[in-house]
């Protein structure tokens, strides 16, 4: 019997109105789902965003979260359990 493995599926979301640009999540993603925005947010930085083509593949490691000074980044399992924010 051959089994299965199970893979974690995940998302995350950013809170732009929080977040100043620094761009550290974009340097830490493995599977780069997160990028650039090309709109300012209310503090007047360019924040990041999640790229939507690409979003299928966050496996959840909560890296970006864990690197974001700002703490804009939450991490949820696809059950919508709050995994990291």
């Amino acid at each position: 019997m051959v089994e299965r493995q199970s893979t974690r599926k995940a998302y995350i979301t950013v809170n732009a109105e929080k977040c100043k640009g620094c761009r550290y999540c974009i340097a830490v993603c493995s599977y780069q789902i997160i990028g650039v925005t090309n709109r300012l947010n209310q503090i007047g930085s360019i924040p990041v965003e999640v790229i939507s083509t690409r979003a299928g593949l966050c496996t959840g490691c909560g890296t970006c979260a864990l690197m974001c000074p700002d703490t804009a980044i939450s991490v949820f399992s696809t059950e919508g359990e709050a995994a990291l924010s």
